[in-house]
């Protein structure tokens, strides 16, 4: 009844999400609530638009998928690398980090499109993948590159034959895709760096954001996207999907770049 009602009545389609997941967010809902009966927080769900809201934005925060934005990865593919191409002097590379990268599944999308990106433009153009997460184990299973077939519900055909081998009940990245990205363990709450050290010396073209933002406070947000927009290069892109940045790039160098996107660009020249 609850994904009906938020699909009927909020146009939110919460079953693309595992099942077993689902519960858990919604019973962790109805403890914030302190609403005990199923049925009862279906109905203050159903006369409640603000927690359809709640319910969406903690089911999208914590789940973690390729491709999880058609939108934003659309707009990397077909605005955002050909304008980062268009300012580069021949062998500067592309510099793209995935801030809190949890199991690996936004970087990998990150780097096929990037690698279907250069691919198509004759293939001389030099980019530079990191990605980072503060929990060691996470940063060692996105590593891996490892996933079951359900995982890869939102791969393209061309991209699932390009960049997946089969291993038994598993499907395993490309090595030559993975050996492209620099894993790291970093903390964004770390005061003395503002970026992973393999990166050495930060100036990012785009960095990703996404699944974490949320479970810190105000001040702690305010100060991971400070820190991240000190990374980005002169006209870089950021990308905090949900993050609901306008409260604090009010009196940033930054400008939005795509409304209702979550994409920020570093002010500098004309967006698109």
């Amino acid at each position: 009844m609850i994904i009906e009602t938020m699909e009927k009545k909020y146009h939110e389609s919460i079953g693309i999400y595992d099942s077993k997941f689902t519960v858990k967010m919604i019973t962790k809902r109805m403890s914030v609530l302190e609403i005990t009966s199923l049925s009862d927080y279906q109905q203050y769900l159903y006369n409640n638009g603000d927690e359809a809201y709640e319910l969406s934005k903690i089911l999208l925060v914590q789940y973690s998928s390729f491709f999880r934005s058609e939108t934003i990865f659309g707009l990397i593919k077909e605005a955002i690398l050909p304008a980062i191409k268009l300012r580069k002097n021949p062998g500067e590379s592309i510099r793209i980090w995935s801030a809190g990268c949890s199991t690996g599944e936004e970087i990998y999308s990150v780097a096929m499109v990037v690698d279907e990106f250069v691919r198509k433009d004759n293939g001389t153009q030099l980019y530079t993948l990191f990605a980072s997460d503060i929990d060691a184990k996470v940063v060692e299973k996105a590593q891996e590159g490892e996933y079951y077939f359900e995982q890869l519900g939102n791969i393209k055909l061309d991209y699932y034959h390009r960049y997946f081998k089969k291993m038994g009940s598993i499907y395993k990245v490309d090595e030559n895709l993975t050996k492209k990205i620099d894993f790291s363990v970093h903390d964004l709450l770390d005061k003395r760096i503002k970026s992973p050290t393999n990166a050495i010396f930060g100036h990012f073209d785009i960095i990703l954001c996404n699944n974490l933002l949320f479970y810190y406070s105000e001040d702690h947000q305010a100060f991971i996207i400070n820190r991240l927009l000190q990374s980005l290069s002169p006209d870089g892109y950021l990308i905090c999907e949900g993050a609901s940045m306008n409260r604090f790039v009010k009196n940033q160098s930054v400008a939005e770049f795509k409304s209702h996107a979550d994409v920020y660009k570093r002010k500098g020249e004309k967006n698109f």
